[in-house]
């Protein structure tokens, strides 16, 4: 994509901006806002404003020069010209519906300047003045504009004559939804072709009280038509799975249309079953969760979603100090969240997504920002503009997944703007370290356990559901990169001069002096080298690189990256083997006396800590995961045991006598066996699976009786099986985390022997 000549967004705007119909009634203080939150571009002859699919957050207005809209309509091979847009007007009318994509291809056909408006900015700007009046006016223009344009791009809308068109849109109207409201229900007579704007909707029929999912349908498809052709009563169910736009047709136009235009109702955009998701459902594995499925709103609109691999996790909180670290002490990662477990070639991965902003394709906190605080940049980043933001808290508010919340100013605050004063809060969420080349919690992970993709590709359920490329066909922009040749040499030489040290010591072959004090320089030289690793850990600037400035033009998306402490990680134990080795080799494979002793002592109590800290990385990690619900933090377990035990009082409490009976003489025994505790960390059984194989347990018990008295079983079930995986939970958390200050500390204390024993050697 060409890149424009510049982006000023400090200059001033020219006068005639704000003689456009939909500014004219902005006062001072509106002009100033819009202004602020606004940008003034240069852009070439053949530069591209935006493309179709691109998010719609602002209207553009014609300063110099002419922009053509080009479009192409669902069946055609190229696109055709929609119109060209002159000096003085507008264009990007889809800003006026939240949450739209771009639905045509801007390109400057002669050196332009536009004016950048952020809609929502200017809708309170132009409230706040009063006119109210002149918005509404206006925006059902831009509207009707919007929709002229939508459906010229469908495949039945190009082959309308105008006054079809014309027609046609005087008998459409545009409808929201909120998540979970039907659209239309099953057996209801057809009253609208409904056309979805944006967001994603379920269609689903009822049988028996019981719900089986049909299908889902996104931006641009067409539904209803073949019900009002035919005359007949829906037969699915539309619900809305999040924030829906649908433009509604009324079905008598659209049969007289049809009627009066042979071959309109074969151009309709019939649904189609080849994104249907229940086959994928069925073949799911039994202990697949299908969370994706239930929240497929969230995955639809996350373009840049935070996981983080349970399996591979051993929950140091490194990410959120690195993410604290580089965003003036708050950090922007809360690591609880959902769990989520996806399937992909063939294996099972166990997905932590915290709590920390995904960079929605159409961000709900940009709406609501008063002041156009928020804003994304050209790669789809969502960021906060600190000198704009009040801290109201509307932002906070109207995240659907809790991720913005507000915090003290830093002290370092940028100057006020002519129209606000700086409030003592402000919103913080993640900006994906804009100003660094990666972000911190990707960079400073020690077992490369956490990830930023974009679900629609990395998922495979997400992918079948949205129609997504393949990862054979397109590399999906989360995926870790190889690891380097010299990562793979290292643990393999440190292996081979660990074995060579380990037979000479078997041997007990003699070490000439210049061999052995070869062997205590490198083993001191090591010794050196594994200490300065906590400090490589605990300096953000080692493995955080500054980022160049973006212009307006680039587009796409940040070039993957993985973790920076991993690799060193794996060199620190790889080290740590060729550390022992010389040491053993220089002691002549003799235990000395005094500080050389103590030397010897503290280095191999060292080594032992950081053998056990490895095994615990390699197993402990994808054990513990199977034994969690959702992602919680250590120091939430403390009270999780109150928590349950309140709960299964709860349950218990009012219930029949058989309910009470099961309780006592099965769940609460189970719930207080060590042994039942032992045998689930030995059976490499989840909790799901624990959940079935107690409550075969109880029907063998009972034998098929008072099977209709028991409805809160699997409820209780779940509270005790919870209950028994709770201690081993905070053990297995306990040694992933016990090790690290004792082997600190040992650390510590070798470098000062080790600088006593050269001491001693030179005095």
């Amino acid at each position: 994509m060409p890149v424009p000549r510049a982006n000023e967004r400090d200059a001033v705007w020219p006068e005639a901006v704000f003689r456009v119909p939909l500014l004219r009634g902005l006062d001072e203080r509106g002009r100033a806002e819009v202004q602020s939150s606004g940008r003034l571009l240069e852009l070439a002859a053949g530069d591209v404003l935006f493309e179709p699919g691109d998010p719609s957050d602002a209207l553009f207005v014609v300063v110099r020069g002419e922009v053509e809209l080009w479009s192409l309509a669902r069946g055609d091979e190229a696109a055709s010209l929609v119109r060209v847009v002159a000096q003085d007007n507008t264009l990007g009318e889809e800003a006026v519906v939240s949450g739209l994509r771009r639905s045509a291809r801007a390109l400057c056909n002669a050196p332009a300047r536009l004016v950048e408006v952020p809609f929502g900015v200017l809708s309170r700007a132009l409230t706040r003045a009063g006119a109210t009046a002149l918005l509404e006016r206006e925006g059902r223009a831009l509207e009707r504009s919007m929709t002229r344009n939508l459906l010229s791009a469908l495949s039945f809308g190009r082959h309308l004559g105008s006054s079809d068109l014309e027609l046609l849109l005087d008998a459409v109207h545009t409808k929201s939804y909120e998540s979970g409201q039907f659209l239309q229900r099953q057996g209801d007579a057809p009253e609208d072709c409904l056309l979805i704007q944006k967001g994603l909707v379920q269609l689903q029929s009822e049988h028996d009280g019981r719900v089986r999912v049909h299908g889902y349908l996104s931006g641009g498809d067409f539904f209803g038509d073949e019900e009002i052709l035919a005359g007949e009563p829906h037969r699915y169910s539309v619900v809305a799975m999040g924030d829906t736009v649908c433009i509604h047709a009324d079905a008598s136009v659209m049969r007289r249309l049809c009627d009066s235009n042979v071959g309109l109702a074969k151009r309709l955009r019939r649904l189609t079953l080849a994104r249907r998701t229940e086959p994928m459902q069925l073949e799911a594995a039994p202990h697949l969760t299908q969370h994706v499925l239930r929240d497929a709103y969230r995955m639809q609109m996350a373009r840049s979603l935070l996981a983080i691999d349970q399996n591979t996790c051993v929950r140091c909180g490194h990410c959120a100090w690195a993410c604290a670290e580089s965003h003036t002490g708050v950090s922007r990662l809360i690591r609880s969240g959902d769990k989520v477990v996806v399937a992909e070639a063939g294996a099972f991965a166990n997905l932590l997504l915290p709590n920390t902003c995904q960079h929605c394709e159409h961000p709900a906190c940009m709406i609501d920002c008063p002041t156009g605080a928020i804003g994304r940049d050209v790669e789809g980043e969502v960021f906060i503009r600190e000198n704009l933001c009040t801290g109201c808290g509307a932002c906070a508010k109207a995240c659907p997944w809790h991720n913005i919340q507000l915090a003290p100013r830093a002290a370092l605050a940028p100057e006020p703007t002519a129209t606000m004063k700086l409030s003592e809060l402000v919103a913080v969420k993640c900006d994906l370290c804009r100003d660094y080349e990666a972000p911190a919690c990707v960079r400073s992970c020690p077992t490369d356990a956490i990830q930023r993709l974009d679900p629609r590709q990395e998922f495979s359920e997400v992918r079948a559901l949205f129609g997504g490329a393949s990862p054979a066909a397109e590399p999906a922009a989360g995926s870790r990169p190889p690891p380097a040749a010299w990562q793979l040499w290292i643990p393999i030489g440190a292996s081979a001069t660990f074995l060579l040290s380990t037979l000479a010591l078997a041997w007990r072959a003699p070490a000439s002096p210049g061999l052995a004090l070869a062997a205590g320089v490198v083993a001191g030289l090591g010794a050196l080298l594994l200490a300065s690793h906590a400090l490589l850990k605990r300096r953000p600037s080692l493995w955080l690189s500054r980022r160049e400035k973006r212009g307006f033009g680039r587009s796409g998306t940040r070039p993957s990256a993985g973790s920076f402490l991993s690799p060193w990680v794996r060199a620190h134990q790889s080290l740590g083997l060729v550390t022992l080795g010389a040491t053993l080799w220089h002691s002549g494979f003799v235990w000395p006396g005094g500080v050389s002793g103590a030397l010897l002592a503290t280095l191999l109590a060292c080594a032992g800590t950081g053998v056990f800290g490895a095994l615990c990385y390699r197993l402990v990690p994808p054990r513990l995961s199977r034994l969690e619900w959702r992602g919680a933090l250590p120091e939430e377990l403390g009270r999780e045991r109150g928590e349950l035990v309140d709960r299964l009082y709860r349950l218990t409490s009012g219930q029949d006598a058989l309910v009470k009976r099961v309780a006592e003489v099965i769940l609460v025994p189970y719930s207080r066996s060590a042994w039942e505790s032992l045998r689930l960390l030995l059976s490499g059984r989840d909790l799901r699976q624990e959940r079935g194989r107690l409550r075969r347990v109880v029907d063998e018990r009972l034998e098929g009786r008072g099977r209709e008295r028991l409805l809160v079983l699997d409820d209780l079930i779940k509270v005790v099986v919870d209950l028994r995986a709770l201690p081993l939970r905070r053990g297995l958390t306990a040694a992933l985390r016990i090790w690290q200050p004792l082997h600190a500390g040992l650390t510590l204390a070798l470098v000062i022997l080790l600088a006593l024993h050269v001491l001693a050697r030179l005095g």
